[in-house]
């Protein structure tokens, strides 16, 4: 049994995300993996409340591993640092967080050391070096790559560290967190109601009393322009309250909202001309 199958999100806690790379830093790498996992972790009821980008530096890492224990997370993604470079210091960082020495995964060499051969690659010391760690971590299979991760806790915190890679990342997290997260998991609802017409701020108004009236629905906004799209999600045993803060939502805002399906905009229109029997002419006088 892995340490994160210890943490259950029934209990809510929270989850923060440590990026490491100077890359992120200057513009060369967007981070993308922090989207994917906030979606992921929405499915078993979690959500991300920060996320730090850091230089590959290892007092920088250090430093905000313990301003994240700090900030009470009980779990840390962390994504970058661990290829054969130089400049790959995730796993020094942690094991002098830790206090602890490095020890070399032999298992973890012997199928680097395979799988470059397949692909017919020099296997250098600094390959092997991959299959480095602090000593106590648990090793994290990677499937789609030849570094492997790692996790270990420090102080209550449960810290996962992965390759940037996406690839490789998305894997990772899929077998090492969200799968053992779901164990516990409950069944998260969710509903949209996609809306034009009115700014973000008139529907806030508009569905300010929800939160009192239904307290176990969360509200959520997200700017599509010209169409504004709010999401109501609830846990499986409140799908009775999700129900009413839905009801509620579509009295107070009408006929602003044209779609509670992923239809797009233009496609409702055009729906719409057809029942009504029209015709749309568009007409263009420069370009």
């Amino acid at each position: 049994m892995s340490i994160v199958s210890a943490l259950d999100p029934r209990q809510g806690f929270r989850v923060e995300v440590l990026a490491i790379g100077d890359e992120l830093l200057d513009g060369r790498v967007a981070d993308t993996n922090t989207l994917r996992l906030a979606i992921a972790l929405s499915d078993v009821g979690l959500k991300i409340a920060q996320r730090t980008t850091v230089t590959d530096d290892i007092e920088a890492i250090v430093r905000e591993a313990k301003a994240i224990v700090a900030r009470g997370a009980k779990l840390c993604v962390v994504s970058g640092g661990l290829g054969p470079t130089r400049d790959d210091v995730t796993s020094e960082a942690f094991a002098e967080l830790l206090n602890v020495p490095m020890e070399r995964d032999d298992a973890q060499v012997k199928r680097i050391e395979e799988r470059l051969a397949k692909r017919g690659r020099p296997i250098t010391d600094n390959q092997r070096k991959q299959a480095d760690r602090p000593r106590g971590a648990e090793t994290i299979f990677n499937p789609n790559g030849t570094a492997p991760g790692f996790a270990l806790r420090f102080d209550g915190c449960v810290f996962v560290s992965t390759p940037g890679v996406p690839s490789e990342f998305d894997g990772m997290i899929a077998e090492a967190v969200i799968a053992p997260l779901r164990e516990h998991a409950v069944a998260i609802e969710q509903r949209s109601l996609h809306t034009y017409g009115l700014s973000e701020g008139e529907i806030d108004a508009r569905l300010a009393p929800l939160a009192e009236q239904f307290p176990n629905v969360r509200v959520g906004f997200r700017a599509h322009m010209p169409e504004i799209h709010v999401s109501l999600s609830a846990r499986a045993e409140h799908t009775q309250a999700l129900e009413g803060a839905i009801e509620f939502a579509r009295c107070q805002l009408q006929d602003s909202v044209y779609t509670e399906s992923r239809e797009a905009f233009a496609s409702v229109v055009l729906d719409k001309l057809r029942k009504a029997g029209a015709k749309l002419i568009l007409a263009e006088s420069c370009t």
